[in-house]
């Protein structure tokens, strides 16, 4: 059950952007709450972008005085990666919002290959509540790390670029199968990104079963059978429109829960989907779900191959249910607002 309304809070969001105002879809999800009232108050200080483009002590300035001025009863932070700054920062932002609760939002994974950074260990100690894409080694590995409430908020994808409507049928495509995925190579083992493997050898044999239907976009694929280049962020629902059929392998493909956001932006495509089976999937998209799920790369190709022998009006009826389940439950509109009530409600349990 969903947690019920709150009293209207005033949140200082900082956060994680390359251009201000890329973050289209919490910046969106918390505007709509302002203008509904469950937002008494709602600001976005981009911390790690003007560090980027001023230096830390006037992103320091910035954030501070957002702070002062906005008085949050909430500061919520999404991804402070490794701006070791922030460490210093912390302390002086509890004294420019003092009583204010910190929730601290990772949309990445940290584990072999990839170790978590001073200034995201910071974030994650100093925080009320933290929230996750995961709920499985991850969670754990931060639950021994903080006496925060975790949190589990996984990946959304925006309405405003990905679905502001119900998605009209695509023409007739040009290939049968299509993916989307970067390739991330290491000759080390143990710096190897987890599912990496599975991803390169599930394109090899889509490649291989599929020939001249086979379209692959994403970095690291050059002279690889069927790549057609990299895609912006923004297009990829363009490109998998240009299929039948859609397949990916997730990294982290054993972590319970986990999924990035290229999953919902997959499901409102008005495509259908296949992606690999992991941990968590069956009580996040039920015993029958809005998209196929293979258990091993070989499961994976079948489902593809099962997909295609589909009549049209099958496929598309599995897209129409994707596009509801992404829309009831992993767009960023449901999920910020969601995991914002989740916290205030936990946080207050736990203390």
């Amino acid at each position: 059950m969903s947690p019920g309304p709150l009293a209207p809070l005033r949140l200082l969001h900082v956060p994680n952007e390359v251009i201000e105002g890329d973050q289209v879809g919490p910046r969106a999800a918390f505007g709509q709450m302002l203008q509904a009232g469950t937002l008494a108050a709602y600001a976005a200080c981009p911390w790690n972008l003007e560090l980027r483009r001023a230096g830390p002590a006037a992103a320091a300035t910035r954030l501070l005085d957002a702070a002062a001025q906005l008085r949050p009863d909430w500061v919520l932070w999404q991804h402070v990666g490794a701006d070791a700054a922030a460490i210093e920062l912390l302390p002086l932002l509890r004294r420019a919002a003092p009583g204010a609760r910190l929730l601290y939002h990772e949309g990445d994974l940290y584990g072999r290959g990839k170790p978590m950074p001073a200034a995201t260990r910071a974030l994650v100690r100093a925080a009320d509540a933290v929230a996750l894409v995961s709920h499985g080694a991850f969670a754990a590995q931060v639950r021994t790390l903080t006496r925060a409430v975790v949190l589990y908020a996984p990946s959304a994808a925006d309405l405003q670029r990905f679905g502001a409507s119900p998605p009209a049928p695509p023409p007739e495509p040009a290939f049968d199968v299509v993916m989307i995925g970067n390739r991330v190579r290491s000759r080390l083992p143990w710096r190897r990104m987890p599912g990496a493997a599975e991803r390169s050898e599930l394109a090899r044999r889509l490649a291989r079963r599929h020939g001249p239907r086979f379209a692959l976009w994403g970095h690291g694929w050059r002279g690889h059978a069927g790549w057609q280049g990299p895609v912006a962020y923004a297009e990829q629902q363009q490109v998998l429109r240009r299929g039948h059929v859609a397949a990916a392998w997730g990294h982290y493909d054993r972590e319970a829960g986990y999924f990035s956001d290229r999953l919902p932006i997959g499901l409102l495509s008005g495509v259908p989907q296949v992606v690999n089976r992991q941990p968590g999937y069956r009580e996040l998209f039920g015993d029958d779900p809005p998209l196929a799920l293979g258990a091993g790369v070989g499961g994976v190709v079948q489902a593809v191959d099962a997909l295609l022998a589909m009549a049209p009006h099958e496929r598309a009826e599995l897209a129409r249910r994707a596009d509801a389940y992404a829309r009831a439950h992993l767009t960023a509109e449901v999920v910020y607002p969601r995991l914002l009530r989740e916290a205030v409600r936990a946080v207050g349990v736990a203390r």
